[in-house]
């Protein structure tokens, strides 16, 4: 893509997406392609720190997590964490009650990447309370959903129907979305049984089990926690037919699980939280193994 950039070609009809196109082009000017990359992976790491920071405790856990489950990806999959960033500082701005900062950063991320679109609804609840008796009606559906193979029924209405009705309207980004259904179209499907969506449930429950009695201050920030990581496993639940777009979508708020187990430690009493930190680290370095998603040889019989 930027060495295209470099050589003047036209990339207008290739997912133009404005904001990471002209960031690209800028960089182009004066620099090769691991000057931009370098930028764009401090820039993600910048901002998640100060999400860390925002949101969580035990940052050096929450940190190790980060890197050993998710970092990997997040540095070669470019355009996708550049437009992550401009979800998490909108995530920020939303949560401090500062709509229009979130809105215009909500825009931002949508011109780095279309799929950002889907975290809009995201945005607008991210901060009211579900209770679980809300979530486990939605999970059976869902689950029906994925016993019964409806999800590519399902999203053959959606490619057939509802997205040449929208195009009609004059919506320019429908025709990336499009695409992301078409390129990415029915693969098959994954199981529920996987490293990844176990760990990440797992995380999720633990959370939500050991914070049930949350103090009053604590409860807006938890809330954007449990509403993020709910987001993450819906979309690789209901798209799990369709493992490389409910990747991309779960990615948005992937971010939330290092900072829940940062939490969940710090739940713990000090003095056996000595003996949990580095039985959690050694657990998080395995699970590095069975998400496939560092620099190290996949463990084939952890890979579910």
């Amino acid at each position: 893509y930027f060495q295209l950039i470099k050589l003047g070609q036209d990339l207008s009809s290739y997912r133009f997406e404005p904001l990471y196109y002209f960031t690209n082009k800028l960089f182009s000017f004066f620099s090769d392609f691991s000057f931009l990359r370098a930028f764009l992976i401090g820039f993600a790491l910048t901002i998640k720190l100060v999400f860390f920071r925002s949101f969580g405790k035990n940052i050096p856990l929450a940190l190790l997590s980060y890197f050993a489950l998710q970092f990997y990806v997040d540095s070669y999959l470019l355009r996708l964490t550049f437009a992550v960033t401009f979800i998490l500082i909108a995530i920020i701005f939303r949560y401090r009650n500062k709509n229009l900062l979130a809105f215009i950063f909500l825009i931002f991320a949508i011109n780095s990447h279309y799929s950002a679109i889907a975290l809009a609804p995201f945005l607008l609840i991210q901060n009211i309370y579900i209770p679980i008796y809300f979530i486990v009606f939605p999970l059976i559906i869902i689950l029906t959903f994925q016993v019964s193979d409806l999800t590519p029924f399902i999203l053959e209405i959606i490619i057939n129907y509802v997205i040449p009705l929208v195009n009609l309207i004059g919506f320019s980004t429908t025709d990336a979305i499009s695409i992301y259904y078409e390129d990415y179209y029915f693969g098959e499907s994954l199981g529920l049984l996987r490293g990844s969506l176990i760990i990440y449930a797992l995380i999720f429950i633990v959370f939500k089990f050991i914070n049930k009695n949350y103090l009053e201050e604590e409860k807006k920030s938890l809330t954007v926690l449990e509403n993020g990581m709910l987001f993450s496993l819906l979309m690789l639940i209901v798209l799990n037919n369709q493992p490389t777009l409910g990747d991309r979508l779960a990615r948005y708020t992937l971010t939330f699980f290092p900072i829940a187990l940062g939490l969940i430690i710090s739940r713990i009493p000090n003095n056996l939280s000595r003996f949990f930190i580095p039985f959690v680290s050694i657990i998080i370095l395995i699970g590095s193994f069975i998400l496939d998603e560092g620099p190290y040889e996949p463990i084939s019989n952890l890979i579910f």
